[in-house]
């Protein structure tokens, strides 16, 4: 994450990107002016002051995808239930599916298929339907 947000403060800082640097310089002071109230903070700084303030060590980074990725391990295997509950075969193709989603597209799946739809229509979808 820390490295993206480095890409992204990089690529703000082209002069093509001047009005859209302005907008999100403003939307920063205002927004997160109770966070950062004690600082005059600019959008070289505020990024990344935003990010160390959210995660104050590495460990909280660390915790914070542990449990991003357990949760998608939960879905995957609560989605896998429901097929099998419904006694539906999961071949290689639904299996790819199934680990190229994210979290919120695994919990639509596995609502929708409880509620009876087929997973023809449903995994074939490109989309987070009803999300």
């Amino acid at each position: 994450m820390r490295e993206a947000l480095s890409l992204f403060v990089e690529r703000m800082k082209k002069p093509d990107m001047a009005p859209a640097r302005d907008s999100l310089t403003r939307w920063l002071q205002t927004t997160l002016q109770d966070e950062f109230s004690e600082t005059n903070m600019d959008f070289e700084e505020g990024p990344t002051m935003l990010f160390d303030k959210r995660f104050k060590k590495y460990e909280d980074l660390l915790e914070y995808e542990a449990i991003q990725k357990g949760r998608k391990e939960g879905q995957r295997l609560a989605l896998q239930d429901v097929l099998s509950a419904r006694g539906i075969a999961i071949t290689n193709k639904i299996s790819e599916k199934i680990n190229a989603a994210d979290v919120v597209q695994l919990s639509v799946w596995t609502r929708e298929l409880a509620r009876g739809q087929t997973p023809d229509d449903l995994l074939t979808a490109a989309s987070h339907p009803g999300a």
